[in-house]
């Protein structure tokens, strides 16, 4: 490829954890053996098997799988003040995924109580119905289909856009 090597996803996952477990143990001062790795939920046990591997291959002794929607109920719980006696629900929405956690808050303590995720739905679905909501204004309107044109790109970052701020909106109007 080019002259260069190509690369299977574990041998450049293994590059990736090689250099956060040096830059880790450099700011540590000391030796990491025992790692968490967050995985979606909906892994197969073939990528599991994959992920492992790569993980293995850096050198750490023991590891550790955890489902995304608990790591994110975990780094939620860790850095909110939660009142005691409650229950959340964690949304963790990726670009191609999604992935939802409910748990419980009881005694200061987090207790997952449910999660699943959707490998098929993500934030470019949400790009994708805006992008289309706002085509089929423009047609309709001014008889604009920019999916013809080189103004989609536009439209399509516009939609991005427009997500993002909804996204970092603390409420709905």
């Amino acid at each position: 490829m080019n002259g260069k090597e190509a690369k299977s996803p574990e041998e450049i996952t293994s590059v990736l954890l090689n250099h956060i477990k040096k830059a880790c143990e450099a700011y540590q001062s000391q030796k990491i053996s025992e790692v968490v790795i967050a995985i979606p939920s909906e892994f197969s046990e073939a990528q599991k098997r994959a992920t492992k591997s790569a993980v293995e291959y850096v050198g750490f002794e023991t590891i550790h799988f955890i489902p995304e929607p608990i790591a994110a109920a975990f780094a939620y719980f860790s850095e909110m003040d939660i009142p005691n006696q409650s229950n959340i629900l964690i949304c963790d929405c990726g670009g191609g995924t999604i992935d939802i956690c409910i748990a419980e808050i009881a005694s200061k303590q987090l207790t997952v109580l449910s999660y699943n995720g959707d490998s098929y739905l993500g934030g470019r679905d949400f790009d994708k119905i805006l992008f289309n909501h706002f085509n089929a204004i423009l047609k309709h309107k001014f008889g604009i289909d920019v999916t013809l044109n080189s103004k989609k790109y536009i439209l399509k970052q516009k939609c991005q856009d427009i997500k993002h701020t909804l996204s970092a909106a603390a409420e709905a109007w």
